[in-house]
């Protein structure tokens, strides 16, 4: 790539919004771009990392203050009317001046060796904290037909197993399933994918779904839909789903509540068995959710609907809060102490503790990235001056 084409790039705003996930039309027409320029896509994401990685190390004070500023406030109509700036990374590039960010992408290989072994700040920033946990990453474990369990945070990219004429490959942090035009069984085998606590993962189904685990979850599914009628999968926990169009062969989400049926479309189910309620939100295309209790529901785009032991309702919600987790992002809207904590005692893989009852019912709204040490989201929860966090290991107590 030239350096007139980086310096385009570093100018359009899309093309920001994409490295920041900002725009969700944005990140779509880049992602279509990739696909359709396959020979240009580590370039591409190099410069993607660039920019983020610029912006961490220059302006890390600029970033928290305004991008990633998360302005908690206890939930009353006066506050909720004053929403967070955004983070402007043009802002940044002109105080650097273009010069210098052609002279930082020309010097990939020092800043990739920074990005990769630099080693994190654990210096506590949260007031009252002693400690501090770093955030999640990609891992997981994939247990196959036969019980075997493999660890894929362990293992190098390529193959990592075969199984009755389908490989299974790493990629990049991402599981693939690749079917053989011989394979010719007729046993379903099937698999199951586990993300622990602090853990993420990205598996392509062998029909080429895309499914994205968030943390403390499973996927069961099969090594090949070829002999079924109906693409069925089972799901603890959350999960983005990208399904591939197959009329012919509905593909079936099965959590501990409710069946969600699809054609082809992107949604995300939230079924955590220590949550209230089971969450499935509509991106594209349209989906039935059905629970035994309750009569089938069709959401159409924008559309979440709420499962709890009483009724099953459809709401309009805010679909860039619904996957703010696969975004890089915790996104917070009114939402209760005790969710927000639940949040990033899975992601950061810790204990909560409460030592007073009333502080559960505060609400607090904002946004930040979870790819940040847990004593930085703790900080910006305790400047309402509401809540206060004391870290003692992997335990966050919390009071008022």
């Amino acid at each position: 790539m030239r350096g007139k084409d980086i310096e385009n790039l570093l100018r359009d705003e899309g093309f920001l919004n994409y490295c920041f996930d900002r725009n969700e039309a944005d990140v779509r027409y880049w992602n279509k771009w990739l696909d359709e320029n396959p020979d240009l896509q580590r370039e591409l994401e190099e410069l993607k990392k660039i920019a983020i990685l610029l912006a961490h190390e220059t302006m890390q004070q600029e970033i928290d203050e305004n991008y990633y500023l998360l302005q908690q406030r206890i939930n009353t109509s006066a506050e909720t009317e004053n929403d967070p700036q955004q983070f402007s990374f043009k802002k940044l590039l002109t105080r650097l001046g273009i010069a210098a960010s052609i002279l930082i992408i020309c010097s990939l290989g020092i800043y990739f060796s920074l990005l990769n072994n630099k080693k994190p700040d654990v210096t506590t920033q949260a007031n009252n904290t002693e400690n501090d946990v770093l955030p999640g990453d990609s891992k997981a474990i994939l247990t196959l037909a036969n019980g075997t369990k493999i660890s894929l945070s362990d293992i190098a990219d390529g193959n990592v197993a075969k199984q009755a004429g389908i490989s299974i490959t790493k990629i990049d942090g991402k599981l693939i399933y690749t079917i053989d035009d011989t394979n010719t069984a007729s046993v379903v085998g099937y698999n199951t994918i586990s993300t622990p606590s602090g853990g993420q993962y990205e598996v392509r189904l062998p029909d080429g779904s895309s499914v994205w685990l968030n943390a403390t979850s499973s996927l069961k599914y099969p090594a090949s839909f070829k002999t079924m009628k109906n693409r069925y999968v089972e799901l603890s926990g959350e999960a983005y789903f990208e399904i591939e169009k197959d009329k012919e062969h509905p593909f079936v989400v099965k959590t501990a509540k409710q069946e969600i049926k699809v054609l082809g479309t992107h949604f995300n189910v939230n079924a955590y068995e220590d949550e209230s309620v089971t969450r499935t939100t509509l991106l594209e295309g349209k989906v039935e959710v059905r629970s035994s209790k309750h009569p089938i529901i069709t959401l159409a785009p924008g559309k979440q609907s709420i499962l709890d032991d009483h009724s099953m309702n459809v709401i309009e919600t805010d679909i860039e809060e619904a996957v703010a987790w696969k975004n890089g992002n915790f996104n917070f809207n009114s939402e209760e102490l005790p969710s927000i904590m639940r949040k990033l005692a899975r992601w950061y893989n810790v204990e909560v503790v409460y030592t007073g009852g009333s502080i559960q019912t505060k609400s607090f709204t904002g946004k930040i990235s979870k790819f940040k040490n847990l004593s930085q989201v703790l900080k910006m929860l305790s400047r309402t001056k509401a809540v206060h966090f004391k870290v003692k290991e992997r335990r966050v107590i919390v009071s008022e």
